[in-house]
């Protein structure tokens, strides 16, 4: 997966930066902790605090926008994101009895 950072756009008063971003992949879409990963190391955050809005591949292409907010701090964050953007965002949790995947 090749990332570029399209543009950045800071917005001071909700203490957040914006990122747009392209994404060049194989195979199908990226899983969203993974493109996650890569926007908190361009926005120098740590992945917590990094909110994946927008993924927009079009049918067929091997490519995708990517729109991503990228916090300054937890409670900012929690104050202006929906309760269902953080749960698409947030690490999936095991069920108690799901064996773990072995590699």
């Amino acid at each position: 997966m090749e990332m570029k950072i399209t543009k950045t756009e800071k917005q001071p008063a909700l203490r957040r930066a914006m990122l747009v971003g392209e994404i060049h992949y194989e195979g199908p879409t990226p899983a969203r902790k993974d493109i996650k990963g890569e926007m908190a190391k361009h926005a120098k955050q740590p992945a917590e605090r990094v909110i994946i809005r927008h993924i927009e591949s079009k049918f067929g292409q091997h490519n995708a926008v990517i729109t991503a907010y990228a916090y300054e701090d937890t409670e900012t964050m929690n104050s202006l994101e929906s309760k269902r953007t953080k749960e698409r965002n947030a690490p999936k949790k095991k069920a108690e009895g799901e064996a773990p995947a072995e590699a």
